[in-house]
């Protein structure tokens, strides 16, 4: 089961855990017993110290990166069969069978692993100890792209849909042009590249840094208080002044964060960094912790705004739709129906462990999860793990609680999904900040960021200029640091509205380096609201969200924000 945009489908992660447990003929249903029992997939960083499990991973994902490309689904016989007999072949055969490919939790510790960036990487193979050029650092493409592979090797010129006045914008494919800037096509995948065309793993880092607590509250709220499928999983689902955020929408800051005029950041192109995998099992993850709490929501008839290879726009999809082109045993086509839970495919996460459970135990253990994981300090516990420097969890003081709950701040983006052309980030501040936009990742002022993931090639819908992406943005956090300072007094409107009414504003960047004025961004609204939280009495509950607010004194007569006169 792997999350897409509107429904699930299986991915090439599914199709690595069907190599590797290909040698003794298990399939990726090895390790399952009859009463349901199945393997986790683990968090890269406990996974990363597994031994063979991991010895396994890295050599299956080199062989898989070696496979000529126009034969992407060739497998070959796992290396666990071509250990030495003994023990060691023993143990090697075993992981094989029990392996499931691991996910990066990015919301609990925001920054990559290590491992992922670096050039080498050592295993155990049949050999012994060897170094190998690391596959999860980056994909070498063999042979290089041109243009008989992919759409485009130079420099394409695509029309903005809502920018005042109307202008092109460059969608920077400079990696697949011999001449490029670089002076010559990238070889690999590549995170924010330098002018050298270097991934630079460090600056990425510093931006998630910056976004930690966000994405880290984000998910909390995600989890904790959206029941409905189709707001849940999509920037473009049902919303709502107090629910503009989607699991898609914090899925898309990841790639334009991580990616930042790599791969990553283009939607054809993102596939091919090998990190994709992690980040993507991490969506999952998360999906199938939501379907645990919220068992009977689903995907729901939809029309489709795009022609696909398989459908045309306009057309009816649903649960019983196929996900071309993935196919199941005996060529069935996979649908939402049939791939809707993660036993269908021989894997569980830590969080919803359901063999042996009633439903209600399921939901209970995974509100437990979510609580110890993303939620608030002085509430619950945190778990202990070798994830590393997890990110600090939102701290409500004493004195910002009364009568059993508080005030949650937050600022809701909209914005037409081919605004800009193509990729882009909407920064959000409160406070002063610099005029370099070169900084505003990583201003201490910055609240957190809203990304726009679209492919810039794309430029009309059948939906004409209807599809809007959605996002919010968590402004609690920012506040108790301003009640810390002494800046606000407490997190009621009169204290809190006019901080932001002074201090909250934001920033427009297309490709995440080009600055755009907020107010010739025509379809962009920022809107500033809050809503009543109860703290929730045991650690298996969640919190109770009440009424909710809008505050339009905050924005009036800013570029780009909602104002008295706005009817949107």
């Amino acid at each position: 089961m792997v999350f897409c945009l509107t429904s699930l489908c299986l991915s090439p992660a599914s199709l690595l855990e069907l190599r590797i447990g290909f040698a003794d003929g298990a399939g990726a249903k090895g390790g399952v017993t009859l009463n349901g029992e199945r393997p986790d997939r683990s968090e890269f960083r406990d996974f990363q110290n597994t031994g063979e499990p991991f010895d396994l991973y890295i050599q299956a994902l080199d062989w898989f990166q070696g496979t000529e490309q126009p034969e992407l689904l060739s497998f070959f016989q796992v290396a666990a069969a071509e250990y030495p007999e003994g023990p060691t072949r023993t143990r090697y055969q075993a992981a094989a069978v029990t392996f499931r490919i691991p996910y990066w939790d990015w919301a609990y510790n925001a920054t990559m692993p290590d491992l992922v960036n670096s050039p080498t990487i050592e295993v155990n193979t049949k050999n012994g100890p060897q170094t190998l050029r690391n596959p999860l650092a980056a994909y070498v493409f063999h042979p290089k792209p041109d243009a008989s592979v992919f759409p485009t090797n130079e420099m394409v010129s695509v029309p903005s849909l809502s920018l005042t006045p109307p202008t092109h914008l460059t969608a920077p494919y400079k990696w697949w042009s011999s001449t490029a800037q670089q002076g010559s096509q990238y070889s690999q995948t590549v995170r924010r590249p330098d002018g050298n065309g270097n991934s630079q793993p460090d600056a990425i880092n510093a931006v998630l840094n910056s976004n930690a607590g966000s994405l880290h509250d984000r998910i909390y709220l995600l989890l904790s208080r959206e029941t409905e499928y189709s707001a849940f999983s999509n920037t473009n689902g049902q919303r709502s002044d107090t629910n503009s955020d989607s699991l898609e929408a914090v899925h898309n800051d990841i790639h334009v964060l991580v990616g930042w005029g790599g791969h990553m950041m283009y939607v054809p192109y993102s596939a091919f960094d090998p990190i994709f995998w992690l980040h993507h099992t991490n969506i999952d993850r998360l999906y199938a912790i939501w379907q645990a709490i919220n068992p009977d929501s689903y995907v729901i008839d939809q029309v489709s705004r795009f022609n696909t290879f398989t459908t045309n726009s306009g057309s009816t999809e649903g649960v019983n739709t196929a996900l071309a082109p993935f196919h199941g045993p005996n060529d069935i086509e996979f649908t939402s129906a049939n791939s809707r839970h993660t036993v269908q495919f021989g894997y569980t996460y830590p969080e919803v462990r359901d063999w042996s459970k009633t439903p209600a135990e399921v939901k209970s253990d995974a509100q437990a999860a979510v609580n110890r994981l993303y939620g608030p300090a002085g509430v619950l516990t945190r778990r202990g793990s070798s994830i590393g420097d997890v990110t600090p969890p939102l701290r409500i003081p004493p004195g910002l609680i009364s009568d059993g709950g508080y005030r949650r701040w937050f600022v809701n983006i909209r914005l037409h999904k081919f605004a800009l052309g193509g990729p882009g980030i909407i920064h959000i501040f409160a406070g002063n900040f610099s005029n370099d936009p070169k900084e505003w990742p990583t201003d201490p002022s910055l609240v957190g960021s809203g990304t726009i993931f679209a492919n810039p090639n794309t430029t009309s819908t059948s939906g004409g200029d209807e599809l809007f992406v959605h996002a919010s943005i968590p402004l609690t956090r920012k506040l108790v640091d301003a009640y810390d300072k002494e800046l606000i007094s407490s997190l009621d409107p009169a204290s809190v509205t006019p901080f932001l009414a002074k201090y909250l504003d934001w920033r427009v960047t297309k490709d995440g380096y080009t600055a755009i004025d907020p107010g010739r961004v025509n379809t962009l609204k920022i809107y500033v609201g809050s809503q009543d939280v109860t703290v929730p009495a045991s650690d298996t509950e969640f919190p109770t969200y009440g009424a909710s607010y809008s505050h339009i004194e905050c924005t009036n007569g800013k570029p780009g924000g909602v104002d008295y006169g706005d009817g949107s």
